[in-house]
């Protein structure tokens, strides 16, 4: 799973940081101690802005899961995506 989160002004102040945040602490905690997906790997970039949200209106947080645009997005939000692709079936 590739999540890339959007660092831009807007989005960090509207909660990128603390996307972050939530994304570290689940990697350094429960996807430790849980049975993963055959394959399942969690790629985690920062993104500079790239000004979409001028031409969208207020969609910030933005944060890009698998190139699928989430707008507006919230920690609890991103953090069940990556468990939903990790768990094991």
């Amino acid at each position: 799973m590739k999540l890339e989160i959007c660092v831009g002004s807007k989005c960090t102040m509207f909660g990128a940081d603390h996307i972050i945040q939530s994304v570290e602490d689940l990697q350094e905690t429960v996807l430790k101690d849980m049975e993963i997906a055959e394959g399942f790997e969690l790629e985690v970039s920062l993104v500079k802005c790239n000004n979409r949200c001028k031409d969208e209106g207020d969609v910030y947080p933005k944060v890009f899961i698998d190139g699928e645009v989430i707008n507006n997005a919230h920690s609890q939000m991103v953090m069940a995506r990556i468990l939903e692709a990790a768990r094991k079936e």
